[in-house]
């Protein structure tokens, strides 16, 4: 009696009823995309594209975030129209001898056909001069086992709110098969940044505000092969509020991509539209060295 019962039940399963229901996804008019980060060093070069529906994106081509062409993309400084930038193809477009400058806000400004107008705007900080940036080996200071590369950068926080990025604190080798990734810690961390992670710190100057800041960053040298030049690359940004919001919502965007997690909207700054349009300014160094001539340590000129 129960196998019958059993195989009753198990032939209700097998020829249950499908039901296909369509789902009527709402119709999104689609927004221009800007993105351009851009500093003293190099002249503006902005890309547009524009967002797409989930149901217009193929994932096999990844072919529906298309690039715009023939933009009109119209940069002002200080409200003053400076130029208009030229398409230099695949949606890029570039204003060729045009660089920003530091303590300038500038606005842009894009119309395509078929799209809503757009424009965003930000500053360029001020540039930071290091009063120190040195480097020597020691003693590691947590373990007090093995050596460490340290980094001692010094620099005057300027008037008023300041937001900091520091970035690129990984090495790289001449041996391909070199391990080249080493974790950066800071001793006695002053900062509290918002973000500590061993390639980035991201953080503001609501605890020094006005003040000195002595940094101090040290990597690990156990890897390192004594036959081989190694680089190690550290940089100091400062830059605008729209980057500071932008990369702080980045970071807990991409550490949110799990199953049973709040989704977080990365920052734009972008008027009817999305992406970002923000300035920063840079210091630092790429530090070359081998083994035995690190013993010496340096200083950036």
């Amino acid at each position: 009696m129960k196998r019958l019962l059993l195989l009753y039940i198990t032939f209700l399963f097998l020829t249950g009823c499908e039901t296909t229901q369509d789902v009527d996804f709402p119709d999104i008019k689609p927004k221009l995309v800007v993105n351009c980060l851009f500093n003293p060093d190099s002249v503006f070069l902005v890309h547009i594209s524009h967002n797409a529906s989930i149901v217009d994106y193929d994932i096999n081509t990844y072919d529906a975030f298309g690039y715009i062409e023939n933009a009109e993309i119209r940069i002002y400084e200080n409200n003053t129209y400076i130029g208009q930038l030229t398409d230099a193809g695949k949606g890029f477009y570039l204003a060729e001898n045009v660089y920003p400058v530091a303590n300038a806000e500038y606005r842009i400004k894009v119309n395509a056909g078929g799209y809503d107008g757009i424009w965003a705007e930000s500053i360029v900080p001020a540039n930071i001069e290091l009063d120190t940036f040195i480097w020597n080996r020691q003693r590691d200071p947590i373990s007090e086992l093995g050596e460490v590369f340290k980094v001692n950068m010094v620099w005057r926080d300027p008037p008023g709110e300041d937001y900091y990025y520091l970035y690129n604190l990984k090495s790289t080798s001449d041996n391909p098969y070199s391990y080249s990734n080493p974790d950066l810690f800071v001793k006695d961390c002053p900062l509290f940044p918002d973000v500590a992670r061993p390639d980035m710190f991201i953080f503001n100057d609501h605890l020094f505000e006005g003040d000195t800041m002595n940094l101090e960053c040290y990597c690990d040298l156990g890897y390192l092969s004594s036959m081989d030049t190694t680089y190690f690359a550290f940089y100091l940004a400062h830059v605008s509020k729209e980057f500071y919001q932008w990369a702080l919502t980045l970071v807990e965007h991409n550490a949110q991509r799990r199953y049973f997690s709040e989704p977080v909207q990365v920052y734009s700054n972008i008027q009817n539209g999305l992406g970002l349009f923000a300035g920063y300014n840079t210091c630092g160094d790429t530090i070359a060295y081998t083994w035995f001539d690190f013993k010496k340590g340096g200083e950036m000129k």
